[in-house]
């Protein structure tokens, strides 16, 4: 997939932006605060349909405005010898999502049309933040992929939101209990559903990781492993282990959890069991990532996450997605540098890519990139040379 034309308006700190990228690597040169990273939202809110760095649309409008508009041209893989319009609107409170024109509705409005991965500084959390942060992660990638984990995950939260209501409220009396069983009926269904599709995105992003992880720091590096951490451990090994399990024995196990978590529940107030709950366990010749590794081999971590999830989304879409790289290589030394532009393959033009830095100091092989340069200031962009 590659973006021919980019406009946008109110956007950020942006009033009008209209943008034509090269085919293969392009620059954002400039300097912080200047708008860089706005730019990479945009194409991630346009080809995705979510922000990459909020769940709050009104924080994407334009101070003093209130509405925004993001509309791109996409060549599609398959065919692109014909441009797609794709276009975000937001006004008076409700996103539109339009596709050559026609609003969509339903499912298809949250349909992953493309797809887009951002490598950024932030990434670091992703390793040593909290669960919360790695669940995240494998929920925006697990969006991308397929429309249904949305809705999925959408209805999951609905029906948590109220459990807990009625847990805060004084879940131990009979009546309220009473209350508790549709809605933890409601988890169960919706929770194996989103584990179902946790487990087998797993099953293909922790081996890709960990290649990636050794492609980053070298044969003799540490050994990288991941696992998928249930709240409450499974009673049967083969929903940790082995081939993912069927929907029928995760509803087994979410069963079993809500049972052993009932007394706790209610003392406490608030769901214990369930997906909203569980972890990514990054480990390092298996020792907790997060505990024992240096900053540069995190952050290397962080990186083999952003890969394995651009070779799930390519697997899964068949598509190539947009590569959107903010401040990355500023954060990294030159050998894992060198690495991480061989295994994006930014030299052989395939994948459009698309990267912020101050400057292009420090950045190797700049030769061998067909690159387009573009200089940002004040919320303006200047296509300065290309290369």
């Amino acid at each position: 997939m590659k973006i021919a034309c980019l406009a946008m308006t109110d956007f950020r700190n942006y009033r009008e932006l209209a943008l034509r990228p090269g085919p293969g690597a392009n620059a954002f040169l400039g300097p912080n605060g200047a708008g860089k990273t706005n730019i990479l939202e945009g194409l991630h809110l346009v080809t995705t349909g979510l922000s990459h760095r909020t769940a709050s649309d009104r924080e994407m409008v334009r101070h003093g405005t209130d509405a925004f508009s993001v509309r791109a041209a996409v060549l599609r893989d398959a065919t692109p010898e014909r441009a797609l319009s794709l276009q975000v609107i937001y006004r008076d409170g409700r996103k539109l999502f339009r596709r050559d024109r026609q609003v969509l509705v339903g499912r298809a409005r949250t349909e992953a049309l493309g797809a887009a991965v951002v490598f950024s500084p932030d990434d670091l959390d992703l390793v040593k933040g909290p669960p919360a942060k790695r669940r995240a992660f494998l929920d925006l990638t697990l969006a991308k992929a397929d429309a249904r984990y949305r809705t999925c995950s959408r209805r999951y939260q609905a029906a948590l939101a109220q459990r807990n209501r009625i847990l805060a409220e004084g879940g131990m009396q009979p009546a309220q209990q009473a209350l508790l069983e549709p809605w933890t009926e409601q988890l169960i269904e919706q929770g194996a559903r989103l584990l179902e599709y946790r487990l087998r995105g797993m099953a293909h992003l922790i081996p890709a990781a960990v290649q990636a992880y050794t492609a980053l720091s070298g044969p003799c590096a540490e050994q990288l492993t991941a696992l998928y951490v249930q709240a409450v451990p499974p009673t049967d090994a083969s929903l940790h282990s082995g081939p993912p399990p069927g929907r029928p024995e995760i509803e087994a196990h979410l069963r079993h959890s809500f049972a052993a978590t009932a007394r706790d529940e209610r003392l406490r107030g608030v769901t214990l069991a369930g997906p909203h709950r569980d972890d990514v366990q990054l480990l390092l010749d298996e020792l907790p990532m997060r505990l024992y590794a240096s900053q540069g081999q995190q952050r290397t971590a962080a990186l083999a996450l952003r890969l394995a999830e651009m070779s799930f989304l390519r697997t899964v879409s068949e598509e190539h997605p947009l590569l959107l790289l903010d401040d990355v290589f500023s954060e990294l030394d030159q050998g894992r540098r060198r690495a991480l532009l061989d295994l994006l393959s930014l030299d052989r033009c395939s994948q459009q890519t698309f990267f912020t830095a101050t400057d292009l100091g420090g950045l190797p092989r700049l030769e061998e990139l067909a690159l387009s340069v573009f200089e940002v200031k004040d919320g303006t962009v200047n296509h300065a040379v290309s290369a």
